[in-house]
C-alpha cells in the first residue's frame, strides 16, 4: 500500500542553457526520527539504496499525476543518495504547471518536498512506538505545497498492516488497539530478562570469538569468585531474572572484555543470531523474548551494515553460516575491487564452522 512521507526543507533552482530550470531538494532526510500518527519514524540510509537504481520514478507536483514535472526514464529526473538523505533533481518542463512551480519556489511560496513509497521491509520497536524504514520501493518524489503534514492526516493503513505482519495480529485488533490507545497493552510482552540494549562498542569485524574463554573474562571483570549480575548480564542477550545469582542463568552471549572494556565481537553477534534461528537446537529462551533479542542484535548489525539473517529473502532459517552475510553480498560494490578475489571467494564452509565452534558456549 502506497505512503507518503512530508518534509520542510530548501529547495534550489539552477537556471541553465536555452532557460532549461533545474529544480533541486531534499525528499527524504536519514536517521532523524518524525512523528506519523501513532509512532516515531526514521528511515535507514539503506533504504532506498536498490529502488533508486530499479524504479521509473516520478516527480510530481503535491503527488499529483496530473502535474507531471520529470521521469528517471526520460532522463528528466535523477535519483541519489548521500549521508544526509534522497536528493532529487529534475528538469522542470517548459509547460505551465513547470513555469507555476519554479515561480512558487523562487517566490518562498513553495518550500517542502515528500516522496510516495511502499514499504518492503521495516522494523518495529517493542512496544510499537518505533518503526525504521529498512528498503523502500519508490512511486514519486517532488516539491509540495504543505511540508511536514501541515495540510494532511496520516492514513495508518499502511503502517497498521505492517505492524499487524510483524507480530503476527489480526489487522482490525491493532487498527483498535491503536485507536482506543490501548496499543501497549496489545503487544505487551512478560519476558523473564531480556537484556537491555547496552550499545557497547564493537571489536573487528574479524576478531576470532572463543564463547567460553569470553565469558571467563568476563566473569573476572563482573568480580571474579564475586561476580555481580547485574555487571556479568551487560555481556549477555538475555537471562532469567528469577535465578540471576546463577552462572548457567544468563545465555546469548556476545561481549569481550578487550583493553578492559566490555566489547561487542562480531562473531559473536552472528553466532547469537544463528542461535535464535535455530542453529544446532536454536537456544532454550521463551519465544516471546525472541523478537526482543533480535531487535538488539539488528542495531548491531545495522552498525556493522549488515542485514540480520531474519530479514534477508536467502537466508535459510536454521543456517548457522547466513547469520554472516557472504563476502560478496556483504561488501560494498566500490570495495570489491580493492578486496580482490579472494575475500570475494571466502566459502560458507569456513563461516559455518566458525559458528558451530562457538554456538555451543551460548546455550
Amino acid at each position: 500500500m502506497r505512503e507518503t512521507r512530508l518534509l520542510s526543507g530548501e529547495l534550489e533552482l539552477r537556471s541553465g542553457e536555452a532557460g532549461a530550470v533545474t529544480l533541486t531538494g531534499y525528499a527524504s532526510v536519514f536517521d532523524q526520527a518524525y512523528q506519523v500518527g501513532w509512532f516515531t519514524e526514521r528511515v535507514n540510509r539503506r533504504a532506498f539504496a536498490k529502488t533508486v537504481k530499479e524504479a521509473d520514478v516520478r516527480a510530481l507536483f503535491n503527488h499529483d499525476p496530473n502535474y507531471p514535472l520529470g521521469r528517471v526514464r526520460a532522463g528528466t529526473l535523477r535519483l541519489a543518495t548521500d549521508d544526509h538523505g534522497l536528493l532529487y533533481e529534475v528538469e522542470l518542463p517548459g509547460s505551465d504547471v513547470g513555469r507555476r512551480v519554479a515561480e512558487a519556489v523562487e517566490r518562498g511560496d513553495v518550500t517542502g518536498s515528500s516522496f510516495s513509497f511502499a514499504t518492503v521491509r521495516d522494523r518495529w520497536s517493542d512496544d510499537g512506538s518505533e518503526r525504521e524504514l529498512l528498503e523502500v520501493k519508490l512511486y514519486d518524489v517532488g516539491p509540495v505545497t504543505f511540508p511536514a503534514n501541515e495540510a494532511t492526516s496520516v492514513d495508518i493503513g499502511a503502517p497498521v498492516r505492517s505492524l499487524a505482519r510483524a507480530r503476527g495480529l489480526d489487522p482490525l485488533e491493532v487498527r483498535a488497539a491503536v485507536e482506543s490507545g490501548a496499543l501497549w497493552r496489545l503487544l505487551r510482552v512478560e519476558g523473564r530478562g531480556v537484556v537491555p540494549y547496552q550499545d557497547l562498542p564493537l571489536a573487528d569485524r574479524e576478531r576470532p570469538w572463543d564463547a567460553a574463554e569470553a565469558e571467563a573474562r568476563v566473569r573476572e571483570w563482573a568480580g571474579g569468585a564475586d561476580w555481580q549480575p547485574a555487571r556479568y548480564r551487560r555481556a549477555f542477550l538475555w537471562y532469567d531474572s528469577e535465578n540471576a545469582d546463577t552462572l548457567a542463568a544468563y545465555k546469548l552471549l556476545i561481549a569481550d572484555i578487550i583493553g578492559g572494556d566490555l566489547v561487542a565481537v562480531p562473531r559473536a553477534i552472528f553466532a547469537a543470531a544463528a542461535a535464535l534461528q535455530g542453529a544446532r537446537g536454536g537456544v532454550d529462551i521463551p519465544a516471546g523474548d525472541v523478537p526482543r533479542c533480535r531487535a538488539h542484535l539488528a542495531r548491531y548489525y545495522d552498525r556493522l551494515e549488515l542485514t540480520p539473517p531474519w530479514e534477508r529473502s536467502d537466508a535459510p532459517a536454521t543456517d548457522a553460516a547466513a547469520a554472516e552475510p557472504d563476502a560478496e553480498a556483504s561488501t560494498p560494490d566500490t570495495a570489491r575491487p580493492a578486496l580482490g578475489r579472494l575475500l570475494l571467494w571466502r566459502t560458507r564452509l569456513e563461516l559455518a564452522r566458525d559458528h558451530l565452534d562457538t554456538i555451543g558456549g551460548l546455550t
